[in-house]
């Protein structure tokens, strides 16, 4: 698979960037910044986007659900911003397309790990917050993360999936067709905890 042009993905996504050079970091993977040189990996992009991104689903799910309570409020961000349903998110956005990746890193097909996908996902998000603000940020998350009619799948989105609970796995994301969470859950490489975040963000926590 050939890598596609950032410019497509800002036409894909209604967003040009002021400094592109934040949107080729969002999509810049270690493997190449290590055989680039002095190129920046989106690790750091990533690091920002995931507390950009909860911060977002917070305030709009605050927003939405004025009533609920603290603790069904973190379960549907729990949903919004778990692995499970990022990665519908990038492969909808074709995001394996414009990664930028090593040699090593392309030919043990990283333009279709799903982890890879759901980290330039991330610091996507962060690239746009750093080069457009916070406005910027949330008119991408609430349309493309967000569901369009969030009160409409309030009752998959907050209720306890005692199955996945009792499993050790994340929920499943709301508002999707069943063909849809079986692609989604084909891929191998997200090893999930209780939050559904990829296995390297574990990693980080215990460094």
């Amino acid at each position: 698979m050939a890598k596609a042009s950032p410019d497509l993905l800002q036409e894909q996504i209604g967003y040009q960037f002021r400094n592109p050079q934040w949107l080729l970091e969002a999509l810049t993977h270690s493997s190449f910044a290590r055989e680039a040189g002095a190129h920046r990996d989106n690790e750091q992009l990533e690091f920002l986007g995931d507390a950009v991104l909860n911060f977002l689903v917070s305030v709009r799910l605050a927003d939405a659900f004025p009533a609920y309570p603290e603790g069904k409020l973190s379960r549907g961000r729990s949903r919004l911003v778990a692995a499970e349903h990022l990665s519908r998110v990038a492969l909808r956005l074709e995001l394996g397309n414009y990664l930028r990746l090593g040699r090593g890193e392309e030919k043990t097909g990283g333009r279709v790990k799903l982890s890879l996908m759901v980290n330039a996902l991330e610091a996507l998000v962060a690239a746009i917050y750093r080069d457009g603000g916070i406005r910027a940020a949330r008119t991408f998350v609430h349309r493309f993360i967000l569901p369009r009619d969030l009160e409409g799948v309030a009752g998959d989105l907050f209720t306890i999936d005692y199955k996945s609970v009792s499993s050790g796995r994340a929920p499943g994301p709301c508002g999707l067709s069943r063909g849809e969470r079986s692609r989604a859950g084909a891929s191998q490489d997200i090893h999930r905890r209780g939050d559904g975040r990829p296995e390297r963000a574990r990693a980080r926590q215990r460094q």
